[in-house]
């Protein structure tokens, strides 16, 4: 019997990309029912009747989860995106002043009076080193300020992934059930899982 469940719990491990994870516990979900589908469902009609019933209800719970937890990911990364973009042009500044500021010390070097030369580098590196300071002291609040967003929506990301897990887990684990009542013979009736969408 256990070789004859085989293809049919096959479907669920292969048939989806899940999260490491979450593919990590339904393939130990999977070996605990193949070991304990070996006392159940002799009658090979029976067999056939619940797999046929129940595998398109648990490949349904494991798509929805991976439609969730793709979305998860993706929220994050456009939001991220839109952090990024609102400090564009803080970073075009600071790109700009640094650019300056090397070209201005750059100057100083083509001057063939070594006393000038110094001179210049003296004058034009102090007045640089006022404007640098300034830059270094904007980018480092812009530095944090993207840091504090980022921590917020990866939370935020972060607690969408649970949800969608414990939906999952809650959702297979029923499924399961009934699949292995059904071996026994005890039969759910389908309106139970007229729906298998989140609420999330």
């Amino acid at each position: 019997m256990l070789l004859k469940a085989l293809p049919f719990v096959l479907i669920i491990g292969t048939a989806l990309a899940l999260p490491v994870e979450v593919q990590m516990q339904a393939d130990r979900t999977l070996m605990d029912f193949m070991m304990m589908s070996t006392n159940r469902a002799s009658d090979p009609a029976l067999q056939a009747y619940c797999f046929g019933r129940y595998m398109p209800i648990l490949n349904q719970i494991n798509d929805e989860f991976e439609k969730q937890y793709t979305g998860c990911q993706d929220v994050y990364d456009a939001t991220v995106k839109l952090i990024d973009s609102d400090f564009t042009e803080q970073r075009q500044n600071a790109t700009a002043i640094s650019k300056d500021s090397c070209q201005s010390l750059q100057l100083c070097d083509g001057i063939d009076s070594y006393i000038k030369s110094f001179e210049c580098f003296a004058s034009t590196g102090a007045e640089q080193s006022d404007i640098l300071k300034t830059m270094s002291g904007n980018a480092k609040a812009s530095a944090a300020k993207i840091q504090e967003r980022y921590f917020s929506v990866g939370n935020t990301r972060d607690q969408c992934f649970i949800d969608a897990q414990n939906v999952y887990s809650a959702k297979s684990t029923d499924a399961y059930n009934e699949m292995f009542a059904c071996l026994d013979g005890n039969i759910v009736t389908p309106a139970a899982h007229q729906s298998t969408h989140s609420h999330y």
